[in-house]
Formats: C-alpha cells, sequence, structure tokens
C-alpha cells in the first residue's frame, strides 16, 4: 500500500486506540487486509496462457499481476473469442491448470490462448494491495485491524467493546465486498 493509503488508514484506528504503536498499527493493518482478500473474490486478475501441441499442464504465472501474489481460485476460463470454456474441460489446482486434450492445439494450427480470470490474494510478504480497493473497503480493513489489536489482552489498548466495533465493521465489509463484484469484473 502507498504512504498516504497508509497514514490513512492509521488515521481511523489510532483515534480509536491511542496507545498503540505506529509500527504495530501498520502490521496489523496489513495483516487485516491480507485477510480481507483472501476472503473476498474482489481482487481479480487475468492471466493469459498460451498453449502448446501436446502440452495439457500449464502454470498460472502471476508474475505480471504483481509481487508476492496467490491464486487464491480460478473463476473461469476464457478462450480466445472471449467466451467461457466448459468447466469440465479444465481443472486447477495451486498455480497449475490442466487442459483437457479437446482444448489443445494441434500440429500445424496456430498458436491458442486462453485467458484464466483468477481470483488474487496476497502472501504472507505482500504489502501492496490495489489501492483502490482498499480505499473503497476501508471500514473493513480498518474494522478488522482494530479487531485484531483491541483484542490483545493485559495490552493497554485492549478493549473487548473496541475489539467487538471492529469486528462488526469488518463483517459489514465482507458482506458489502461479496455482493459487490461478480466474476465477470476484473479489478485491481
Amino acid at each position: 500500500m502507498s504512504l498516504a493509503i497508509i497514514d490513512a488508514l492509521q488515521s481511523q484506528i489510532i483515534p480509536r486506540l491511542p496507545k498503540v504503536s505506529k509500527a504495530l498499527v501498520k502490521q496489523y493493518t496489513d495483516l487485516a487486509a491480507s485477510e480481507f482478500f483472501e476472503r473476498v473474490p474482489i481482487w481479480q486478475g487475468d492471466v493469459v496462457i498460451t498453449g502448446v501441441v501436446g502440452q495439457n499442464l500449464y502454470d498460472i504465472d502471476t508474475s505480471l499481476l504483481g509481487d508476492n501474489l496467490l491464486v487464491h481460485d480460478l473463476l473461469l476460463l476464457l478462450d480466445e473469442d472471449e467466451e467461457e470454456v466448459d468447466t469440465n474441460n479444465y481443472s486447477w489446482d495451486n498455480f497449475q491448470l490442466y487442459l483437457a486434450d479437446a482444448l489443445l492445439p494441434e500440429a500445424g494450427d496456430d498458436a491458442i490462448t486462453w485467458t484464466a480470470r483468477i481470483h488474487v490474494t496476497g502472501t504472507s510478504n505482500c504489502v501492496k494491495f490495489p489501492s483502490d480497493l482498499v480505499l473503497r473497503f476501508d471500514y473493513a480493513i480498518v474494522g478488522r485491524a482494530i479487531e485484531l489489536l483491541a483484542n490483545m489482552q493485559g495490552m493497554p489498548w485492549g478493549n473487548p467493546y473496541t475489539a467487538n466495533s471492529g469486528g462488526k465493521s469488518y463483517r459489514r465489509g465482507l458482506q458489502h465486498a461479496m455482493m459487490a463484484v461478480g466474476p465477470n469484473e476484473v479489478t485491481g
């Protein structure tokens, strides 16, 4: 996240938990953002895959989308005409896509490409999230960070009422995000 966005999120957290250090707020804000984007398929990206004669297994490479990213889910596969490919003709696991023989190019054919629309999530090292989505659902991310921090028992800022309030904001944000984007809208 950019420094301006981090500052904007911190400015919402620190007044509610004034005894927490900025470094701890940043750490828990990153953790909250990571959890949010893992739970909601709102951060999406398209990865182009070029078919090779006789090759059924392809890696889904997220490096063009950003650093420290994972494929959380394959939402759909589009052919060259941007038509959705029947799910009976492919499967996926982790970073690999398996295509049925019927989809593969034959010897002498032009190269075939497919577009894999994926739900992207960050690894534990990911600190760069899509700014537009962070700002759109900041109340959820801020709420989760507050919930996590305020639930720290024995700390001077620990407060179950503040934690409960933050948790409610987080859950409301999750619901809004789940309703906001379908698999045909690429974001991030």
